[in-house]
Formats: C-alpha cells, sequence, structure tokens
C-alpha cells in the first residue's frame, strides 16, 4: 500500500473513519516505517489493510488530483453513488435507476387528514401481494407498508390484510379511503393455477370490508410515472415495513425486447414482479385522483408524532412485510 508518511505517528497508522475507501500512490515507502516489526507469520500480519475513509475525508488525495472525483462522477451514477457514498446497492437491478436507499424514512404516525391508498396484486397460487401508500397536502407518497404471502386461500389473504390495517400503528388502524386491483381479482382462476374457484378476490375481499376497485394497468406509462416520483423525491417509504417491495425493485432488471419494461414484461411466472405491480397500481391510482389536486398543507408532520392511544412506538415486525 502506498500513503504518505504525515499518517504515521508512533509507529500507527491514523486515517479518518467513514464508508468508501479511495488510496493514491503518492509516495513509496515501507509498509510501518519507524513501527514495530511484525513477523511474517504472525497470526496478526498482513500485507495490507482496510483503510475505512470518504473521498472528501481524503485531503491529500483531493489536493494532488482536484479532478479526481469529477472523474468518478463521469463514470455514470451507479460508480459514483458506490464509490463516493459507499451504497452496496449501487450495482443491483438497472431498470430504476433512481431508486436508493436515500429514499427511505423513519416511520411516523400518518395525520388523519392524509389520504390512505390501498392497491393489491391478487394470487392464488403465486404471492399475494398487498401495499398501502399515504399522501400528504404538497403531493409527497409514502409507501407505509407490503404484505407479501403465499400459499394462502383468497379468504385468508382477505383476513390478514384487514388484520395488518387494523394493527398498524402509524395509521392508527384507519382503513384506506380508496383500493385498487389488478384484473386478476376478478377472475375465477389466476392463468398460472389448474384448478378454478367460484368466488373472485374482489368477492371475498368485498365481504371482508375491503371493496376494491380496477387498477389502471398500463405498464410503460405506469414505470415512467414511478421513476418520475422517485427522481423528483417525491416518493418515499417506511423503513423495516417494506422488504418484498425493496427485493424486488433492487432486481428489476430491463426486458430485452422491451427496454421500457421489466424482464418478462409480467408473463415470466419466475420473475418476481408482485410487489412491482401491486404498487404500480397504487400509484396510478393516486396520479388519477390527485391530478390537479395540490393543495397547501396546513398540519404540521411533527404535530402527530406523538404515540396514540391503544398503539406502541415499536416497528411492526413480521416476515417478508407481513
Amino acid at each position: 500500500m502506498w500513503v504518505r508518511k504525515r499518517f504515521w505517528k508512533n509507529g500507527q497508522l491514523h486515517m479518518l473513519p467513514g464508508e468508501t475507501y479511495h488510496f493514491s500512490q503518492m509516495e513509496d515507502i515501507d509498509i510501518n516505517p519507524g513501527g514495530s516489526e511484525v513477523h511474517a507469520d504472525h497470526e496478526l500480519a498482513r500485507s495490507r489493510t482496510f483503510i475505512p475513509g470518504k473521498l472528501d475525508e481524503n485531503r491529500i488525495l483531493m489536493e494532488n488530483d482536484p479532478t479526481y472525483k469529477q472523474n468518478l462522477l463521469a463514470m455514470g451514477p451507479k460508480m459514483a453513488q458506490a464509490l463516493l457514498h459507499g451504497d452496496p446497492d449501487a450495482f443491483t437491478g438497472d431498470f430504476f435507476d433512481d431508486f436508493s436507499s436515500d429514499l427511505e424514512v423513519e416511520p411516523f404516525y400518518i395525520p388523519k387528514q392524509w389520504h390512505l391508498i390501498g392497491s393489491v396484486d391478487p394470487g392464488w397460487s403465486s404471492p399475494c401481494s398487498f401495499g398501502l401508500h399515504a399522501r400528504d397536502y404538497k403531493g409527497n407518497i409514502y409507501r407505509l407498508f407490503t404484505y407479501y404471502v403465499r400459499g394462502r386461500s383468497p379468504q385468508q389473504h382477505a383476513d390478514a390484510i384487514v388484520e395488518r390495517i387494523k394493527s398498524f400503528p402509524y395509521t392508527r388502524g384507519r382503513m384506506p379511503d380508496y383500493i385498487v386491483g389488478g384484473r386478476d381479482a376478478w377472475a375465477k382462476q389466476d392463468k398460472y393455477a389448474i384448478v378454478s374457484h367460484e368466488m373472485t378476490f374482489n368477492d371475498v375481499f368485498r365481504e371482508a370490508g375491503l371493496i376494491l376497485n380496477p387498477a389502471i394497468t398500463e405498464r410503460i406509462n405506469g414505470w415512467w410515472w414511478w421513476k418520475g416520483l422517485m427522481r423528483k423525491g417525491v416518493w418515499r417509504y417506511f423503513a423495516g415495513t417494506n422488504e418484498p417491495l425493496i427485493e424486488e425493485l433492487l432486481a428489476a432488471q430491463h426486458d430485452d425486447k422491451d427496454p421500457e419494461d421489466i424482464q418478462g414484461r409480467g408473463n415470466d411466472s419466475t420473475v418476481p414482479d408482485h410487489a412491482l405491480d401491486e404498487c404500480r397500481y397504487g400509484l396510478m391510482a393516486i396520479q388519477q385522483m390527485f391530478k390537479d389536486d395540490i393543495e397547501p398543507d396546513p398540519y404540521e408532520r411533527q404535530d402527530y408524532d406523538e404515540e396514540p392511544d391503544g398503539y406502541t412506538v415499536d416497528r411492526p415486525e413480521g416476515a417478508e412485510g407481513v
């Protein structure tokens, strides 16, 4: 490894802490100059060491090569995100280029005046995904939680989703103002199933108090709308309650035949996209419902951060975001 002598003090190497790692070949010096000798066969001996530090903390490198940061930025947004910010997700799926962990927010209590919109992608044999969004008066949209479960009947899904909504502390158990569902919600058999069912998802959900409305299922327009919300920082998600959706976002790839759609274009059962489709339904519903509706927000978020009666401040737990 190559470092400047000024980093050595009392036989020890001193560097600033951080997340990303940048080194500059500036002076050819011996390893551990002037320090104690470590035999090669010692259990702690090593030929090089891992020194944390963000680029902006490495003043010597920046002084010697002022264009280094510009060179990293020129390598593209993914490389810049990884090397400048230490983002481990920078090199995952390439479809949602504007997605990053910066969109994550810690859960907070949703004002009762904010709109709640639910969305569902039914699943008979495949996973069933349900998501809840909140929209404030400035047009910001928050993904609150994701229910993502396979191997249950429509009735079991409906009961579990109702329970999830009513027990969700950050909305005080308030039911959604509007819920949309994919086309399969009105089918008696999903396209990968063998056995048909007498009742549709819509029938079962309606009996459970979940009134479904047909979702706007346009794929390309939906993806572009969602990407635009990410780019503007308008769409955000609660930490710890949306893992299935985040996993699908990170894995999503462009389709080889249609780069404006995700891999498989919704027709490949091996591609996990149920949470993505469901979330797209919800966001498209919000777009239509509030297309020209940007109201002043008279409610400050911090006014609603206190714990309501009957709920705890612990973050909801559950496998697969349930």
